[in-house]
């Protein structure tokens, strides 16, 4: 597989697992950008010579996010998700507790 259909592929995991993240690759960009709603946002690229998805910048800058798009893709939507819950009681919000979230949806 090239680049691209690794990060397609990662692309559209994120997508079912997390439909409200934001996740889109650039033309001609190999680098998926990912984001949740204001929060800042996660860019990913793969590396043939790792032969893994590695996180390009941030504090976690080179680290493995994982070797194959199932387990990059869940460890991208947890991760994620506790920045959005963290900033949230920052914030002073409310945040909904998951049987709010399950009788919502």
């Amino acid at each position: 597989m090239t680049c691209y259909e690794r990060l397609d592929d990662l692309r559209e995991r994120i997508r079912r697992q997390a439909p409200d993240v934001a996740v889109f690759l650039t033309p001609g960009e190999q680098i998926l950008h990912v984001r949740r709603r204001a929060e800042p946002g996660a860019h990913i690229r793969w590396d043939h010579g790792a032969a893994a998805y590695l996180w390009v910048d941030g504090p976690d800058a080179g680290a493995q996010v994982g070797a194959d798009a199932a387990r990059a893709a869940e460890r991208l939507t947890r991760t994620l998700t506790p920045r959005l819950r963290t900033s949230l009681r920052a914030s002073g919000a409310a945040v909904p507790t998951e049987e709010a979230r399950r009788r919502c949806t």
